[in-house]
């Protein structure tokens, strides 16, 4: 009995090692996919703004945002080429 007992008592511990190991296991794999989904998002993102700027310097055309809560006006380079610089 007492060494049915021991045995028990090291598959409980090796169980429960194994179960902590999994967890670091599952906890690092989540944080490698939310930084490679980053990654991604972000290069597509720059992808995007260059079409985006190369669009408009090919059309002559530009885009501004306003940030109406700070009032903060931001232009695209080819809005401040076009206004700044005038056409040409």
């Amino acid at each position: 009995m007492a060494t049915v007992a021991i045995e028990r008592e090291h598959t409980q511990e090796a169980l429960r090692a194994s179960e902590q190991t999994l967890r670091q296991i599952i906890r690092w794999y989540s944080l490698h996919t939310d930084i490679d989904d980053r990654k991604k998002v972000e290069e597509e993102l720059r992808r995007s703004e260059a079409y985006l700027a190369e669009a408009q310097k090919l059309s002559r055309t530009g885009s501004f945002g306003w940030n109406v809560s700070t009032g903060e006006i931001i232009w695209s380079k080819e809005t401040y080429c076009i206004l700044v610089h005038g056409p040409g």
